[in-house]
């Protein structure tokens, strides 16, 4: 028999505050959006770009719910695992069907990276930075 896995993994910014919600039995939700751009080796001059910003909604319960609507303020650099999804919906008017993809997230962590003001003495474990795939988080 055959393991299905639906787990999905994004580091981002976050693109605006958390929105923080109850149900009637009183479960906590928040919803939020996360922007990630996805960066490329342009083939021709070798140097690493980057892509298109991907807009990602998140929506957390419980606990993680409520933790994720303290910390998750825009601009902060998340990490969420979770199963993605796919809702659909039709907008008044219009006849076409639309779907979005939203990740319920089963795991998430601010990032609470320290931009250095200068460079280190001491060299990177690996030696590439370049290879990084995510952009560093903007400065205060």
């Amino acid at each position: 028999m055959a393991i299905h896995v639906n787990e999905t993994r994004i580091r981002g910014n976050v693109g605006k505050n958390a929105e923080l919600r109850y149900n009637q039995k009183g479960v906590a939700f928040a919803s939020f959006s996360v922007a990630t751009r996805p960066r490329r080796k342009n083939r021709d001059s070798g140097d690493w770009e980057d892509g298109p910003t991907e807009w990602h909604q998140i929506t957390c319960m419980g606990a993680l719910a409520e933790r994720m609507a303290k910390q998750a303020q825009k601009g902060t650099l998340v990490d969420i695992t979770g199963r993605l999804t796919y809702d659909s919906y039709t907008r008044d008017g219009e006849n076409r069907p639309r779907t979005v993809a939203k990740i319920w997230a089963r795991d998430a962590q601010v990032m609470n990276f320290q931009a250095q003001k200068e460079p280190s003495s001491t060299p990177a474990s690996d030696g590439d930075n370049e290879e990084i795939p995510f952009p560093a988080p903007p400065e205060d």
